[in-house]
């Protein structure tokens, strides 16, 4: 009975949604899609290869961008300050790559460093990036490895999808609606309670995981992550490199840490504990031969830290996971302010 009617209500929505249709409140030009084939083929490129093809164009949209960027010779963003001297690397995931802005406005740029950062790339795939570009011959003194908690869920056992989910073969009624609405108020609304969309706040169910203090959902991606620091951390000794973990905080941690802003599918009961994620991740790097003192951690200079801010939100897209231009900025002031880092950059 509950599923005929659940039924009843997909099939009445869509024909609604089919004569009175929201409008869409997208920004993204008509000719950017959500899923773009070519994109995607140069993102399993990437993650099997560890760099992008060389001197390909890497077009990436989203509600408040539309840019394109170019790999260099060796299929990464490389260098785009003319007198940098390569001897700062920039290596991780889309924060490094710089998501949504284009390469002169990302903070690797704007520190004057090398950018081997890969969209979507999590952590076992750092180590081979810094691998791989030490054995092309290139030398560094520095390199800022970027740290991202949210890819311990990509990094664990069951991924994303270990947590409840909607298949698109055994409800293609609902996504039908959803690809055809996507964008519009009502359907930002609907993912948004079910957690597997965005909205403003850019909540995702499973990532509140992360926070859940008796939670063991995460174990297999910390020790991806832990077995990441050791190798990475085996390197810099190898090649003589001072490694600077760069731990960016997720918007779902900061407006809880913040905020105090939790979603509504999240019970009561559950303890969660915004700090939880990244503890745990500087234990592992301590663990590993790391300086605890060395690592930036941008969640403290963020809320309460000598670069705090009034309002986190204008660092990131409104729409997106990532930084903005005002927060890729926020970042490269962050590194240029700590002694031990601001005689190795660009911090003109």
């Amino acid at each position: 009975m509950v599923i005929a009617s659940l039924m009843l209500s997909l099939i009445l929505i869509e024909i609604y949604l089919h004569y009175f249709p929201f409008p869409r409140d997208t920004k993204k030009p008509e000719i950017c899609t959500s899923v773009d084939p070519i994109n995607l083929a140069r993102y399993k490129y990437s993650i099997a290869n560890y760099s992008y093809p060389a001197n390909i164009n890497l077009p990436i949209c989203g509600e408040e961008f539309f840019i394109t960027n170019k790999s260099d010779e060796d299929g990464y963003l490389g260098a785009s300050v003319a007198k940098n001297k390569h001897s700062v690397l920039v290596f991780g995931d889309s924060f490094a790559f710089g998501f949504g802005v284009n390469k002169e406005d990302s903070f690797a740029s704007l520190i004057g460093a090398y950018n081997a950062g890969l969209w979507g790339n999590t952590f076992a795939n750092h180590a081979q990036v810094l691998n791989k570009l030490l054995k092309n011959g290139r030398t560094y003194e520095m390199a800022v490895w970027v740290i991202y908690p949210p890819h311990l869920i990509t990094a664990s056992l069951g991924s994303w999808n270990s947590r409840t989910q909607i298949k698109k073969e055994e409800h293609p009624l609902f996504f039908k609606i959803i690809e055809q609405y996507n964008n519009t108020a009502l359907s930002k609304a609907l993912l948004a309670g079910l957690g597997i969309g965005v909205n403003a706040i850019d909540y995702y169910t499973r990532e509140w995981s992360l926070y859940e203090k008796n939670d063991r959902y995460l174990d297999s991606g910390y020790v991806v992550f832990d077995a990441a620091a050791r190798q990475i951390n085996h390197l810099a000794l190898t090649h003589h490199i001072k490694i600077i973990p760069l731990i960016m905080p997720s918007k779902r941690q900061l407006a809880l840490k913040s905020d105090g802003m939790r979603p509504p599918f999240i019970p009561s009961w559950h303890k969660l504990d915004a700090d939880l994620p990244t503890e745990k991740i500087l234990k592992i790097l301590q663990a590993n031969g790391f300086s605890i003192e060395g690592s930036v951690v941008l969640i403290d200079e963020i809320l309460t830290g000598s670069n705090h801010v009034d309002n986190w939100g204008k660092l990131y897209f409104l729409n997106d996971a990532h930084l903005n231009q005002i927060g890729n900025v926020y970042v490269a002031k962050v590194l240029c302010s700590k002694d031990n880092l601001k005689n190795n950059l660009n911090c003109s």
